[in-house]
């Protein structure tokens, strides 16, 4: 099996060196062409390194707004390294410097760890996701709630209140046409408080709405994201996980033995 296996790598070898050569009869070199995209992937893996340094710091592990965020940024940016990871790559050992067969070995082995740790993102984007979606419902509804809060003390406040001019007052605060009374005699005191009340129940009511709408459009919002950077995070582990696979190759080799 060992046999087979090695005596299709030669093969393999054997026709990209026949291939190359062919094409340079024809007047086509490809091999400074392969070589230069060699050197820009193993720049754009770099690149890619200190883009994710840059991300991470300062590690906020305990914060699930930071570790959604960071779920988001790594999965926009995976297209990058799976493009630096396909120029470096490409070809088989054919026309490398001797010191890129061990640096191959490394990356080959980072790509296995990488799509481990995407795949390991998404349990934590969804308990994150969950829990982001408690810490908003509770903010919204904390600010709700002090706002129905001193909307009841408005409301004890006129209950006490045995001023006709300050009632109306009140009522210009919260009604943008307010009635106005035919007089401001003390008959006309509970009719005041009676429309005072009237918009303070309406307040509260629109305060309650405005809430439980801005939950569900947050929360819409925030499973929205989730699904787009989880779903990427499934696909960029399998993407790796793929290059990898298919590049096992590489640890065939011994030394730095290139042709």
């Amino acid at each position: 099996m060992i046999k087979s296996s090695a005596a299709k790598r030669d093969s393999t070898s054997s026709a990209e060196a026949t291939s190359l050569k062919n094409l340079s009869l024809a007047g086509i070199d490809l091999t400074n062409s392969i070589s230069s995209l060699r050197t820009i992937g193993y720049g754009l893996i770099s690149l890619w390194l200190l883009d994710i340094l840059a991300i991470l710091h300062p590690l906020k592990p305990l914060d699930p707004v930071w570790g959604f965020q960071i779920l988001g940024q790594l999965v926009e940016r995976v297209g990058v390294l799976l493009i630096a990871l396909g120029l470096v790559l490409l070809g088989d050992i054919q026309h490398r410097q001797k010191w890129e067969l061990p640096l191959l070995k490394v990356i080959v082995r980072m790509t296995l760890a990488t799509a481990i740790a995407y795949f390991c993102l998404v349990p934590l984007g969804i308990g994150n996701t969950v829990r982001i979606a408690n810490l908003t419902h509770n903010q919204i509804s904390t600010q709700a709630q002090a706002e129905i809060n001193r909307l009841n003390g408005f409301s004890s406040a006129i209950a006490t209140n045995n001023d006709p001019a300050e009632i109306q007052s009140f009522i210009a605060r919260f009604a943008p046409n307010p009635e106005r009374p035919s007089s401001s005699t003390q008959s006309s005191l509970p009719d005041l408080k009676q429309q005072a009340n009237l918009l303070l129940k309406r307040q509260t009511k629109e305060v309650r709405g405005q809430a439980e709408l801005a939950v569900k459009e947050k929360k819409q919002s925030l499973i929205k994201r989730s699904l787009k950077w989880n779903i990427g995070a499934i696909l960029s582990g399998i993407l790796l996980l793929l290059l990898w696979g298919h590049n096992g190759w590489i640890f065939r080799f011994k030394g730095n033995r290139v042709n």
